[in-house]
């Protein structure tokens, strides 16, 4: 509620009280020492109007300061409105083999709402050698590590514990992606949505590490030793370290 113009009016109000008051200089024991038409019982009231006025200023006034203490209880809006960026320049496994080497590279780029939902992942690499129509299994893995190439990434990042799996499945990796495919030539230019992984939050990718795998990921289900927790995708072909980014 707006006090101001109550509080002009009772402010004025006491002003001219208090002035009457002291002009007149009353002495309610000898009234003698009035020189006006004003009567010992008017200067009475005119102190009790004048009381009254202070206390209803006082009224205003705490009740002022009680609505800025509600107004400042009000929670600040957490939603932040926009989208979080991260990308990613993958870059040839410098400690592979020869006989498994291809010169791969690109970028990925990601974004997500502020808020959280879905993940949007653009991938564009190029350089693959394997077949045409072969595929690749695409991972996040637990660290941005490549002091040893991308042998140093560990393994697919699994904050919940859970066995590896296809991009849609409940028991999956969070770094569970799949498999990405390049064209006749070589190329791979493609988008994702995933639902799981995340660039906000505790578990946030960001500081994580896209790896790109020689082989195709069996998503859990080829029955190896270690299809439940790689995909059995073979050596890592490229990598990269997911950093955040202005858009």
């Amino acid at each position: 509620m707006d006090y101001t113009a109550s509080i002009f009016v009772l402010v004025s109000m006491f002003a001219v009280c208090t002035a009457v008051t002291e002009d007149v200089g009353v002495n309610t024991e000898n009234t003698e020492r009035c020189n006006c038409p004003w009567s010992v019982q008017d200067f009475s009231q005119l102190q009790e109007e004048i009381a009254l006025l202070k206390a209803d200023v006082g009224a205003i006034k705490v009740s002022l300061s009680e609505e800025e203490i509600q107004d400042n209880e009000i929670p600040l809006i957490e939603n932040v409105e926009g989208f979080v960026y991260a990308t990613c320049k993958p870059m040839p496994n410098s400690h592979l083999d020869s006989d498994y080497f291809q010169p791969i590279t690109g970028i990925i780029n990601m974004k997500q709402n502020a808020t959280g939902g879905p993940l949007y992942i653009d991938i564009y690499m190029y350089g693959f050698r394997s077949a045409f129509g072969s595929l690749h299994g695409f991972h996040i893995h637990t660290y941005g590590d490549l002091k040893e190439g991308c042998q140093s990434t560990g393994g697919h990042f699994n904050p919940f514990g859970k066995d590896h799996g296809a991009p849609g499945d409940d028991n999956r990796h969070v770094g569970d992606l799949g498999n990405v495919q390049p064209d006749h030539q070589g190329v791979v230019n493609t988008g994702m949505i995933d639902n799981v992984a995340s660039l906000i939050g505790e578990n946030s990718v960001i500081g994580r590490a896209f790896v790109i795998h020689s082989g195709e990921d069996d998503l859990g289900l080829g029955g190896f030793p270690d299809s439940r927790t790689t995909g059995h995708a073979g050596p890592r072909l490229a990598c990269c370290v997911i950093g955040r980014s202005e858009q």
